[in-house]
């Protein structure tokens, strides 16, 4: 019930995300503010690059951020940054990254390979990636 320098009450919600390929997609969103203070992601048999935007930046080029083409290639903002979240791991985030970012998994990368269709988890420049 007490983890150090996280302020934790009842348990809010609970959301499953059950993840079969890697065809996997979750828009930028924020998570209700009655969910609480605190926010956090296990990822079980699976990992992600969960990709953080910060609302502003959202707001400030709305078209690119809903373009499913633009935002596959490049991302939905210049300033996004990119968390890599292997298996079996958990990640928390709370504050400013809880409620002036939003956070989402973008659609993976294709191309046609030896073998046919190869598909691949995205991220941005290794320069943002945490």
């Amino acid at each position: 019930e007490k983890l150090q320098g996280y302020p934790l009450g009842p348990i809010r919600d609970v959301t499953i995300n059950i993840r079969q390929s890697v065809e996997y997609q979750m828009s930028p969103h924020i998570d209700p503010p009655a969910d609480g203070p605190n926010s956090f992601v296990l990822s079980l048999s699976s990992g992600a690059v969960v990709t953080f935007s910060p609302v502003s930046s959202l707001k400030k080029d709305t078209e690119r951020a809903n373009d499913d083409d633009d935002f596959a290639m490049r991302s939905y903002t210049d300033d996004d940054l990119d968390l890599l979240v292997p298996r079996r791991a958990m990640y928390t985030f709370v504050g400013n990254a809880r409620y002036l970012w939003t956070h989402g998994i973008r659609p993976p990368a294709s191309r046609i390979g030896e073998e046919g269709l190869e598909t691949y988890e995205r991220w941005g420049t290794w320069d943002k990636v945490l």
